[in-house]
């Protein structure tokens, strides 16, 4: 989610701490929680922007009485676009559509299970009662060049808001998955994993967000067949969010306020 205004260019972590508010011990949303239905999501083929899907009429700002939302947390395979190819949101959709289906529970991963003697599975039918809405990045905040076009003032405002609106969203969210298959990215030389997540400096502020607050267990999917449940810190275990990796070193010293707002 790169980002220019007036010629200069600021990060997303600049625009979030500059954004936030001096009471941290709440977690406000600034900007509405865009999200996407589950029936939705399922038909895509391809990711695309906010802007476009606002324009079809495929966003849905989110309230509690039209079901429940889930935070999807992931690693862009590209600078100015989070999955290209499709590869993690086809993941995305093969999993739901195998927990929509299916019966019984989603297991533990095998440190939760160990370590934290009163977490549980957790069931598949609190998936399948209520229906399901998607927060996503691209989707959910407003993005800074969509169509060949660079956003204007207005939309810089939005994305402002919208990211530093994020603890809110993941407050605000039932479910936390975290969108973590094997993908090879050769643009950043390496491959994607669920360690890479957990070291990414965006995916570890989300991570702790959702970790301090009172729903603090979250979903890890791999692939369709592995789905897990996640309840303690030591399943992956991770240096401070300051210490994570960022695509532009500068990020690292706004996290500051960033942290205090969660």
């Amino acid at each position: 989610m790169s980002s220019c205004i007036f010629g200069k260019h600021r990060t997303p972590l600049e625009i979030y701490g500059q954004s936030l508010p001096n009471d941290a011990d709440a977690a406000p949303m600034h900007f509405p929680m865009y999200t996407v239905a589950a029936d939705v999501l399922l038909k895509m083929t391809r990711v695309e922007p906010h802007q476009m899907l606002k324009v079809r009429g495929e966003l849905v700002v989110f309230s509690d009485d039209l079901g429940k939302a889930a935070f999807v947390s992931h690693q862009w395979l590209a600078k100015d676009h989070p999955d290209p190819d499709f590869k993690q949101m086809r993941t995305l959709q093969n999993a739901l559509n195998r927990i929509r289906s299916s019966s019984g529970s989603l297991s533990l991963d095998f440190v939760t299970e160990g370590v934290v003697q009163t977490a549980k599975p957790l069931p598949l039918l609190d998936f399948q009662v209520q229906s399901l809405y998607f927060w996503y990045d691209y989707f959910s905040c407003p993005q800074m060049h969509c169509q060949g076009k660079a956003c204007d003032e207005t939309e810089h405002l939005h994305l402002a808001r919208a990211i530093s609106s994020i603890p809110g969203y993941i407050s605000n969210c039932h479910f936390f998955f975290a969108l973590c298959p094997v993908v090879d990215c050769p643009l950043q030389g390496k491959v994607l994993t669920a360690r890479t997540w957990s070291s990414r400096g965006w995916c570890c502020l989300e991570r702790a967000a959702r970790e301090l607050s009172p729903n603090s267990t979250w979903i890890l999917i791999q692939s369709e067949a592995s789905i897990e449940v996640v309840g303690t810190v030591w399943s992956f275990p991770t240096g401070p969010v300051g210490e994570g990796d960022f695509e532009i070193e500068e990020d690292r010293q706004k996290l500051a306020p960033v942290m205090r707002q969660i």
